[in-house]
């Protein structure tokens, strides 16, 4: 029982007892003068006091009722919550158990593992030494064929020689002799296309022009297509009038610039020719010098450089050859009449300044 309900019941027993104290006095009232009758106010609120301790145990039932309700419904909820408070600490202990049980397998296996390896080593013997030397040459082969042009002709190499070191530095493989034999093969093969003169078709990435971006710059737009080239063992690869470099990400890139035309027509002669010798301009830096000869910039190119310092001096420089070419001309008038003066010494001339002296 709450509060609420005893301060009810409390209220409810002190009013009954007002009453009944009031029903004595009426009864003794009656006693004294028996001849009155009762008058039906007195009986209504006899009445209503029975009705009003009725209701009173009414409503005391029902809040016990009701305290007993949330009584158990509470407890309830708080086995519910024990149970699954005990079932995560249960589940706690599991799996710290199961942590315990993989930490002392992680260990075990690596002692296990450390005792393999050994083993391995020791079943090697000399051929330890000798992956150590294939692994070294896959490795070299593979970064030289990342900026090789033979790479263009055969792009796949690489990423075999790759896949080859890759398992060779895990440590838990070992390479087959057919890998071997493949790896012996890419290496006869490089070697003997670094002496060809070949045309082969390969795709072929080239600026187009310019786009803005969101931020409104302007970036150059590169396209890729299949075009005709000929290459020139590792030294240089031609497609068309253009020079073209490699690059492991993108493949044949065509330079931003033409070379000059005396180059351009060596580069139509190679490509129209068929057999016997062609003359050709061999870039042995596998493009270096090429790159930095287009990016040399033209006279036009570096007077628009120079701005309004440029142009000023330009225009001093103009001006100072005029007077130049001015001065050399009077010059050579004078020089003239004197020579002519020199041969008639008799008949002195004031245009000159040997006759006038």
């Amino acid at each position: 029982m709450n509060d609420f309900s005893m301060l009810k019941c409390s209220v409810a027993l002190v009013f009954y007892t007002v009453l009944s104290f009031g029903s004595l006095n009426l009864s003794a009232q009656e006693e004294q003068a028996p001849t009155a009758a009762p008058e039906p106010q007195e009986r209504v609120a006899q009445l209503d006091v029975d009705a009003l301790l009725a209701d009173t145990l009414r409503m005391q039932q029902e809040d016990n009722n009701t305290n007993q309700q949330r009584q158990r419904r509470f407890g309830a909820e708080r086995d519910k919550r024990q149970g699954e408070l005990t079932a995560m600490r249960n589940e706690r202990v599991r799996q710290e158990r199961i942590s315990d049980e993989l930490d002392a397998q992680f260990t075990q296996n690596e002692i296990a593992l450390e005792d393999l390896q050994a083993e391995l080593r020791k079943e090697l013997g000399d051929l330890q030494e000798l992956f150590g030397v294939i692994q070294q040459t896959a490795s070299e082969a593979q970064e030289d064929y990342k900026t090789s042009y033979i790479s263009a002709h055969f792009p796949d190499r690489a990423d075999t020689l790759q896949q080859m070191v890759a398992k060779m530095a895990s440590l838990t493989q070992l390479v087959s002799i057919d890998e071997i034999e493949e790896l012996w093969f890419h290496l006869q093969n490089d070697m003997i296309e670094q002496g060809k003169v070949v045309k082969f078709t390969a795709p072929v990435t080239f600026k187009s022009g310019q786009s803005e971006n969101p931020d409104g710059d302007l970036v150059d737009v590169f396209v890729t297509e299949d075009r005709e080239v000929t290459r020139v063992g590792v030294f240089n690869t031609v497609a068309g009038n253009d020079i073209a470099t490699y690059d492991s990400e993108r493949g044949l890139v065509l330079l931003d610039r033409q070379m000059p035309g005396s180059y351009v027509d060596l580069s139509n002669g190679l490509q129209t020719s068929n057999a016997g010798v062609t003359s050709f301009l061999l870039d042995p830096t596998k493009g270096a010098l090429l790159s930095a000869l287009v990016r040399e910039p033209t006279l036009i190119e570096k007077v628009q450089e120079g701005k309004v310092v440029g142009y000023v001096i330009i225009t001093l420089g103009v001006i100072g050859l005029i007077i130049a070419l001015l001065r050399i001309f009077i010059l050579s008038g004078v020089q003239a009449k004197v020579t002519k003066q020199s041969k008639n010494i008799d008949k002195p001339l004031s245009s000159n300044p040997l006759g006038r002296v």
